[in-house]
């Protein structure tokens, strides 16, 4: 097996951070072939939680993931083709953390079910699920995502108003919604100025 696979999937469980000494970057297409599509699982399952990750347009040509974290809250870039993409009820009991997900479509269209509710997100949409429950994601072509991953024990929420909002599209162009990109784009460059006095700064409010 390839070292770098390796080296990823020691930290299998809870989404890696700086203090892991990870790498920001991760791409697939850096890795042979043989071990490509084990390199993308453990990636996926490393960055974000653990799910079943199921390339659909064939074998895996591409994949990349990019991280960076503020404080708990984790901030991901996730790029490829068609896949499909399920939170099991069984990885949700063996999971050691929740997490309260935001993911905000850049390319490619997705649908997104969970808690018996499914919707379909595409460019500048975006949808809130919980990791504490089963969900899947089937993206049609290729994708391109930003997600962001905040403990779910951190927010003043009850079970019910989150279930309220999961698999719900919302439109990150208009209304409401609008703040949210800008919020993305504002914690990566937190994220960015990691060690400065306003990285510190914007980490202790999150």
């Amino acid at each position: 097996m390839d070292t770098t696979v390796a080296a990823v999937g020691a930290h299998r469980g809870t989404p890696a951070t700086p203090r892991d000494a990870a790498p920001r970057v991760l791409d697939a297409a850096t890795v042979g072939e043989r071990d490509r599509l084990d390199f993308w699982r453990t990636t996926v399952c490393d960055r974000f939680i653990d799910l079943e990750v199921t390339p659909t347009g064939g074998p895996l040509r591409t994949g990349r993931v990019e991280s960076s974290d503020v404080g708990a809250t984790h901030l991901r870039r996730i790029a490829s083709g068609p896949h499909r993409f399920v939170r099991t009820p069984q990885q949700v009991r063996a999971a050691d953390e929740e997490y309260i997900q935001v993911a905000l479509a850049r390319r490619g269209s997705t649908l997104v079910v969970q808690n018996g509710r499914e919707t379909t997100i595409g460019p500048g949409e975006f949808v809130v699920y919980d990791s504490s429950r089963p969900f899947t994601f089937v993206t049609s072509d290729d994708f391109e995502y930003w997600i962001c991953l905040h403990p779910r024990r951190s927010l003043l929420l009850t079970r019910a108003e989150i279930d309220a909002v999961a698999a719900v599209r919302f439109d990150g162009r208009r209304g409401v919604g609008a703040m949210v990109p800008p919020l993305l784009s504002g914690l990566d460059r937190a994220a960015a100025e990691r060690g400065t006095d306003r990285g510190k700064a914007i980490q202790e409010i999150v």
